[in-house]
């Protein structure tokens, strides 16, 4: 018998900026994921759920480079951060309201970069900017 899972991943059309006490700015990617299937509990059941990835910086305005932003996929901890290491590509701010995500994702053989992948998310985003420190995950 074999048991096999998939699951579909979609990002939302927005990215929500939020002011941030560390950095200047806090950019939620929310994505949606879909699926069927466990193969730990031989399960066939339907699943879904949102999920999130962080970026940090201290500007929102044009081109920012990845080695200027900070990339986690939990919710940054500022005195331990989990932040994507060997980052390249850009993110980059037009006017007041579109982000575009532009970056590459290390791909490691054993404990050393073997190539460099497009981030699963990589578009262009309505740019939506929020008042304040988010404090928890906004539920619609």
């Amino acid at each position: 018998m074999a048991i096999a899972s998939c699951q579909v991943q979609k990002p939302y059309g927005e990215i929500l900026a939020y002011d941030y006490d560390v950095y200047q700015h806090e950019l939620q990617l929310k994505y949606h994921t879909k699926g069927r299937g466990n193969i730990h509990t031989y399960s066939l059941a339907k699943y879904e759920y949102d999920q999130f990835n962080w970026i940090y910086t201290n500007r929102l305005e044009g081109k920012i480079e990845a080695d200027s932003l900070v990339f986690t996929y939990r919710h940054l901890n500022s005195k331990f951060p989990q932040k994507q290491s060997a980052l390249k590509g850009y993110i980059e701010v037009f006017g007041d309201s579109t982000i575009s995500i532009n970056l590459e994702m290390p791909r490691y053989k054993e404990s050393t970069i073997s190539h460099w992948e497009p981030y699963e998310f990589n578009g262009t985003y309505k740019l939506v900017k929020k008042q304040g420190i988010r404090t928890l995950v906004e539920k619609n």
